[in-house]
């Protein structure tokens, strides 16, 4: 059976492209932790802080679903917290308590 590529949705790939993300001023392997070095929960700690002071964290973090993203920290969502996130609504929940969690 041939594998049939998935179309790009132009309006998620436009949303994704903001002016300075955080993201864009760290080494991009923080956003993609491996816990083959051990230190995966550390690296996502840190890539979840950096997405916590972003001003695009609900825009990254929609465009992440949208786009079906299965690896990495997208908008300070890992891929099981994106699975659990079926709407925009629950999408800008997620944003605000991770921000309010960031604050402590």
């Amino acid at each position: 059976m041939a594998r049939t590529k998935r179309p790009v949705d132009r309006q998620a790939v436009t949303i994704i492209q903001v002016k300075d993300p955080l993201c864009a001023q760290t080494d991009p392997e923080m956003f993609f932790p491996s816990d083959s070095k051990g230190d995966g929960y550390t690296t996502t700690k840190y890539a979840k802080d950096i997405c916590a002071q972003c001003d695009y964290t609900v825009q990254c973090l929609i465009t992440a679903i949208m786009n079906k993203e299965e690896y990495g920290i997208w908008g300070g969502s890992s891929p099981r917290d994106r699975r659990a996130i079926k709407t925009r609504t629950q999408a800008i929940t997620f944003v605000k308590k991770l921000k309010d969690e960031r604050k402590k």
